[in-house]
């Protein structure tokens, strides 16, 4: 295994939990993630199945969840990645949903949700990025109009993962449109309510299990019982969403470069040419190599930031460089597990097209890099603030 080359957290993860999400997706994911995505079908039992043995993986135990830790978390997340990226995202989004909701103080709300979202039985979604709002979070224009006796929600969510199957909708819409981000609340919305319409499912480059769409709400109505968190709360609460969500990012990277580095590396001692195999390659060793390296310093700043979390220390900035590095590792490490499989990597009976493929996307999930290098470009404003002459 490739594993056994690479780093694991010294404490703070527990092997049998591993093992046993290495069972599920080798299991259930890994033998059906080419036909869901040549269908562009959404599993909803494998969903449900992973939602009975991981559901509310990190929801406290009080609240009917797990409780774990976020490094058995990210260990989980890269177990699922390595079969697929785009059933891994569905299911993590789906739980962050969950996560949030459990964190609400809307506690009658967040009861009646939060059995079924961590049993499965209902699949949620996030529905904060907008047509005119991606990277700028705080430009949202949906907006929850009205006073005491109700609100009507209007507005377009776009890159909605799980978007065409959702059941609980967590809309982020302001309350007030010259507050700005202050403005910004959050509320449960049933997908079925009347006023909600959900766009036919994006033709993406992969990834299509996750059933990504746009949802539109014509006044929604919307009373006091479905809010999940107040204006004032809610953007807070999507960006420290955001940095949960950047971490999963990462492992799901890890993750499926892990798996492609693997199935490259099997073909390379196994593939012959110029009277000995492909790996014995002086030039083919060490371009692993540097992968290798690159796996390691992305699992490394991985597990780092976990255990920021863990610590319940500030993590956004240690999120995103995370996020940038993983991203961009991966995507290298996918390209070249394709190249060093010669032309059998294009082909689908391997997961490598499909993964990356998939792996593209989450250049674009939860902030590009070149969002992450306005995080921490912000961080230097504020370590080296300007001096008056």
């Amino acid at each position: 295994m490739l594993l056994d080359l690479i780093s694991d957290p010294i404490s703070g993860f527990d092997p049998e939990l591993r093992q046993k999400a290495r069972d599920f997706a080798r299991t259930h994911i890994a033998p059906n993630a080419e036909a869901w995505e040549a269908a562009r079908s959404y599993p909803r039992d494998v969903v449900r199945l992973a939602s009975q043995e991981f559901g509310g993986f990190l929801v406290a135990k009080e609240h009917g969840g797990k409780g774990y830790a976020p490094t058995d978390f990210l260990m989980m997340v890269e177990e699922f990645a390595k079969a697929d990226i785009g059933f891994t995202l569905a299911f993590v989004v789906h739980h962050h949903v969950g996560l949030v909701t459990s964190l609400s103080g809307n506690a009658a709300l967040r009861d009646r949700l939060l059995p079924d979202l961590i049993s499965g039985d209902k699949i949620g979604a996030f529905c904060l990025t907008e047509p005119r709002a991606g990277s700028d979070a705080a430009g949202v224009e949906t907006r929850a109009s009205g006073d005491v006796d109700g609100l009507s929600l209007s507005g377009r969510k776009s890159w909605v993962t799980s978007g065409a199957v959702a059941d609980v909708l967590a809309v982020f819409a302001k309350t007030d449109q010259e507050a700005g981000a202050r403005g910004i609340g959050c509320f449960a919305v049933d997908g079925v309510a009347r006023g909600v319409t959900r766009g036919a499912c994006y033709d993406l480059i992969a990834g299509h299990v996750a059933q990504v769409c746009d949802i539109s709400f014509d006044k929604v109505a919307l009373g006091e019982a479905d809010t999940l968190f107040p204006a004032g709360q809610g953007f807070a609460t999507a960006m420290g969403a955001l940095d949960v969500a950047r971490l999963g990012i990462a492992a799901m990277c890890t993750g499926a470069m892990t798996s492609a580095l693997e199935t490259a590396l099997a073909h390379a001692s196994n593939r012959r040419m110029f009277g000995a195999t492909t790996l014995d390659q002086q030039g083919i060793q060490w371009a692993f190599a540097e992968h290798l390296t690159e796996l390691e310093a992305s699992r490394s700043l991985m597990f780092q930031t976990a255990r920021l979390f863990e610590a319940e220390k500030p993590a956004t900035l240690a999120a995103a460089h995370t996020k940038k590095y993983a991203n961009r590792a991966a995507n290298e490490g996918l390209g070249w597990a394709m190249r060093a499989m010669g032309a059998e990597g294009s082909r689908r009976r391997n997961p490598l097209a499909r993964q990356h493929g998939a792996a593209q996307l989450l250049f674009n999930t939860d902030g590009t890099p070149e969002i992450m290098n306005v995080v921490i470009g912000r961080s230097l404003a504020q370590a080296f603030p300007t001096k008056e002459d």
